[in-house]
């Protein structure tokens, strides 16, 4: 796909005056924040359904130069919200006392009344916030109806800490603490998803835990400038041998 082109930006406001706008700008591979002008006029494919493929047709002749290109817009759309929120996935077992940076992400559901409702193919996508670039990342293609994430890059300003604070048993008990440190100065949303396999599993954390994409995962809200801690044991379950059974 190709991106469509976007007219100069308006100058930058005050600082914080565009801080808590909920909207995008989304033009086939590119997802920006609404805070540019509208994309400039160019030439709109019409979608078709070819049984379950989806079939762009160039809605008049065109004709390409030789060593020359043209571009063709999939799609356009304005005024798409979203929520951005901080994420990482950590392995349970795993511990290491350097944090390492949470990506940032955002959310947004594929449906009419949030301003999509269409197929939005795979392709590279670039994040603008007046008019500086945010981050850039990609995106597999997503279904009508479907929540998807844009992970643009990662953040120096939140942070993620996991260490283990016991090991008992012959290490098949293991006390771990996780921490989040938000040095921005407003609150953020933070997801740790837990990576867990064989047979550990989570027990006693000291938070709720939600199943998201199949994988437990905390949801913390952290302050401005503030932290927020997780604790939780791991322990492994000893299975009899299917031989030992006979």
């Amino acid at each position: 796909t190709s991106d469509t082109p976007f007219a100069p930006p308006p100058p930058p406001p005050a600082p914080g005056e565009y801080e808590d706008r909920a909207s995008i700008v989304v033009t086939a591979s590119r997802a920006a924040e609404k805070v540019m002008a509208s994309p400039v006029a160019v030439l709109m494919a019409r979608q078709e359904d070819l049984g379950d493929l989806k079939l762009y047709r160039i809605p008049e002749r065109v004709t390409v130069a030789a060593h020359a290109q043209k571009q063709v817009a999939l799609l356009s759309r304005t005024g798409v919200p979203y929520r951005k929120l901080y994420g990482l996935t950590v392995g349970a077992l795993s511990y290491d006392d350097d944090p390492a940076p949470a990506r940032i992400i955002y959310r947004l559901k594929n449906e009419k009344t949030q301003g999509l409702g269409l197929p939005l193919p795979a392709g590279a996508v670039s994040v603008f916030q007046q008019p500086v670039l945010v981050g850039e990342g990609a995106m597999s293609d997503t279904a009508v109806g479907q929540e998807f994430d844009l992970v643009v890059g990662e953040s120096p300003d939140v942070r993620v800490t996991q260490r283990q604070r016991t090991e008992a048993e012959e290490g098949k008990r293991r006390q771990m603490t996780i921490e989040v440190n938000n040095a921005l100065p407003r609150p953020v949303t933070v997801e740790i998803g837990l990576s867990l396999y064989g047979d550990w599993s989570i027990v006693k954390p000291s938070r709720r835990l939600i199943i998201r994409n199949g994988r437990r995962t905390w949801v913390a809200d952290v302050p401005a400038n503030g932290r927020a801690a997780l604790g939780y044991t791991v322990t492994e379950e000893s299975r009899p041998d299917p031989d030992d059974a006979r």
